[in-house]
């Protein structure tokens, strides 16, 4: 069965059950909700049971653009002059999560961020402990690496600025291709 049928089929199953209202926000949640699935999925079967690693393969990234998926959200990290690595989903939310994460794992991201909340605007915590800061809630936060969230319910644009903030605290530069 194809992903988006699955959550099509979550989506109706959520119409049914809940409410009409809920159809298509369950299908675009159900739809991040089924990669994140596949791919711890296939992390651990990948490291042996270990769900350590949510970073995409390279050479994923290389046959996708091969088969030439142009409606895929690609995030390219680098240190200036060599590509680090590459994140490529369906969902934007997804990419974002993806990228995130990884520099947490591997950048020490909430140190560089620390005293948390991170709220680079005046209103809401893009990263937390938690998934609110005082009567500030989290829309759509989603768990990282290490306990700590990060807020999805951004706009592409806010997407893209957040992440250059964020991959310029870890010294690298970021690109973005794609439907963004």
């Amino acid at each position: 069965m194809e992903k988006d049928e699955l959550a099509a089929e979550v989506a109706n199953l959520f119409a049914e059950r809940v409410s009409e209202k809920l159809a298509s926000p369950a299908e675009s949640q159900a739809k991040e909700m089924i990669d994140r699935l596949i791919q711890d999925i296939e992390s651990e079967i990948d490291d042996g049971g270990s769900t350590d690693s949510l970073t995409p393969d390279v050479s994923e990234s290389v046959t996708a653009q091969e088969r030439g998926d142009d409606n895929l959200y690609r995030i390219q990290l680098s240190d200036g002059e060599t590509v680090l690595t590459e994140f490529e989903e369906t969902q934007q939310a997804s990419a974002f999560i993806g990228v995130v994460d990884y520099l947490v794992r591997n950048y020490d991201l909430i140190s560089k961020l620390e005293p948390l909340p991170y709220i680079p605007g005046r209103t809401r915590p893009i990263i937390h402990k938690q998934t609110s800061s005082g009567e500030k809630e989290m829309k759509q936060p989603r768990e990282l690496t290490g306990g700590h969230y990060v807020e999805v319910n951004l706009s592409s644009g806010q997407k893209q600025r957040e992440l250059a903030r964020l991959v310029e605290r870890c010294g690298l530069l970021v690109e973005f291709d794609g439907p963004w």
